[in-house]
């Protein structure tokens, strides 16, 4: 069976730049809405692609929040292109990362073309709802309890064809997110829903997340380094879901393996390879030149011999990156540099992009590299090695150029309780943010950010999601002023915003606020604020 409403999906597209709306399908005597009573989010769903969800989960008997979920979980709502991280992997496409044998089976299933399903999001999200029907009836699913999204885990644990070990990982992944909740915001500038269907998670702060303990998952995929020692870290996106990746990477089939894949929340991290041992995850000899200048006597070497690693679930193409993952990540290389002695720069942690960019982007444009090394500098919790006899002269101590603060930050945020907590925004730093609606009068949520040195630093607030207040005045209390800043924050989504660049002198004090008092429309939102040198 085919559904076809192109031309009424472009006309909804357009409208929903203009207007506001929530997109539902009825639920009807006899009809199967694939929604059930959840708990709101304290902004509305204004996506266009929700009417398309709400049809094809509707048609396809799957729970709306169970397709939006895996999508989310599959690419972040940024349709995949054919980008492989690995060049044996089968090319995934569209905001399901549809791919290999399952691209001909949705063919099949759904009615839809390959191109179709490649090119089109409207095919693409009814053939991933035709998969998940077909695999609730492999996996037995009792069709009165498919509306419960719950009990979808053995037939999401299918999609993906992955290694029945990694199966229960990945439906616990996308659950998740239907257990929480998620307000997304999508590329054009809206806002998907995924409702929440269970207990709120129990976050943990940005502040607590360090070096977490990392799983051993081996790899046939290595070799020798040949008694060569690691000379620099090499970051990489896994182009697609963790589970996927580190399944691929431990098939003996693909020829391809990293040391360490990190999660997309960086709760779990599995280690594939040994650090001593040589893992293939750069098809590039290395080449001085891309990389500064440095390390010139390994010019023409293979990467791997003298590199660690890591892959991190997600795509370089996505607009942001949670800041738990990059936490943890961090903290990971921290250790991975301590143990070896590499230095603490970009030469040395260095993107999979810069040494292979005939073929390659890897991490990608957004990833947050100032604020990644900074923590990479203060994070480690693995003790560094033995001083070597004799000892070298140590590199200067290099400044700390960023700061940032969340709301969860102990001792730097304070605000009434007229400021509520929420966690539906995936793109908030740390477990939740707080917000609250507009009033005349003095209220203002605060951060207190300590300031290095005196220069000059550009102030950044983070907006977790679209949708919010269209006229949010920041305070900036600098130097005896008050500076009010005023911005939109409907026009950011999962980003930092910048408030300016002002002269900062040295010290530790509140030095960023946000007022209630606008007669702008929005929540009002106060996650996370950063400085960043300049």
């Amino acid at each position: 069976m085919k559904f076809k409403r192109a031309k009424q999906l472009q006309k909804v597209l357009a409208a929903v730049g203009t207007a506001t709306m929530v997109a539902c399908v009825p639920a009807g005597e006899g009809k199967f809405s694939g929604k059930l009573a959840t708990q709101g989010a304290e902004v509305e769903e204004s996506s266009g692609l929700a009417l398309v969800f709400d049809e094809a989960a509707e048609a396809w008997r799957v729970p709306v929040d169970v397709l939006k979920a895996m999508a989310y979980a599959e690419t972040r709502l940024v349709p995949a292109q054919g980008e492989v991280e690995f060049d044996e992997q089968p090319q995934p496409w569209g905001i399901f990362a549809i791919r290999g044998e399952e691209l001909v089976l949705a063919t099949q299933l759904a009615g839809y073309t390959a191109e179709e399903i490649k090119t089109d999001v409207e095919a693409n999200i009814h053939a991933a709802a035709a998969l998940m029907s077909y695999y609730a009836d492999e996996a037995g699913l009792d069709p009165a309890l498919r509306p419960e999204p719950m009990v979808w885990g053995e037939a999401i644990g299918m999609y993906g064809k992955l290694d029945t070990e990694f199966q229960a990982t990945y439906a616990e992944n996308v659950l998740r997110y239907v257990r929480t909740g998620l307000a997304v915001p999508t590329p054009d500038g809206e806002t998907l829903l995924i409702g929440r269907h269970g207990q709120d998670a129990e976050g943990t702060s940005s502040a607590a997340i360090r070096a977490p303990g990392t799983v051993w998952k081996s790899s046939p995929n290595f070799n020798s380094r040949g008694g060569k020692s690691p000379r620099f870290v090499v970051i990489h996106t896994c182009e697609g879901a963790y589970s996927g990746c580190v399944s691929w990477l431990r098939n003996s089939a693909s020829g391809v393996s990293a040391h360490y894949v990190v999660n997309d929340t960086g709760s779990e991290i599995s280690q594939l390879v040994e650090e001593e041992n040589r893992a293939w995850h750069i098809g590039a000899a290395y080449r001085s030149r891309l990389n500064g200048g440095q390390m010139t006597d390994i010019e023409g070497a293979s990467s791997n011999t003298y590199s660690v690693g890591i892959e991190h679930a997600g795509r370089a193409s996505q607009p942001s990156w949670d800041e738990r993952m990059i936490e943890a990540s961090a903290d990971l290389v921290a250790g991975i540099t301590d143990r070896h002695n590499i230095p603490k720069d970009r030469y040395h942690v260095v993107a999979h992009g810069t040494l292979q960019p005939e073929n390659r982007v890897d991490p990608g444009p957004n990833w947050p590299w100032t604020h990644y090394l900074d923590l990479v500098r203060g994070g480690a919790v693995t003790p560094p090695p033995p001083t070597p006899t004799p000892t070298p002269t140590p590199p200067p101590t290099t400044p700390t150029t960023s700061v940032t603060v969340d709301n969860e930050t102990q001792g730097r945020f304070r605000a009434s309780s007229a400021w509520d907590v929420s966690s539906w925004s995936s793109g908030r730093i740390g477990s939740n943010y707080r917000f609250r609606r507009p009033q005349q009068k003095s209220d203002p949520a605060e951060w207190r950010v300590p300031v290095p040195e005196t220069g000059n630093w550009e102030i950044f607030a983070r907006v977790p999601g679209y949708g919010y207040n269209n006229k949010a005045p920041f305070l900036i209390y600098n130097r005896g002023q008050t500076t009010v800043v005023w911005r939109n924050l409907g026009q950011f989504g999962g980003e930092w915003m910048s408030l300016g660049t002002f002269a900062l002198d040295a010290g530790d004090d509140w030095l960023v606020g946000l007022s209630c008092w606008t007669n702008g429309t929005g929540y009002l939102i106060a996650d996370a604020v950063r400085i960043e040198r300049r």
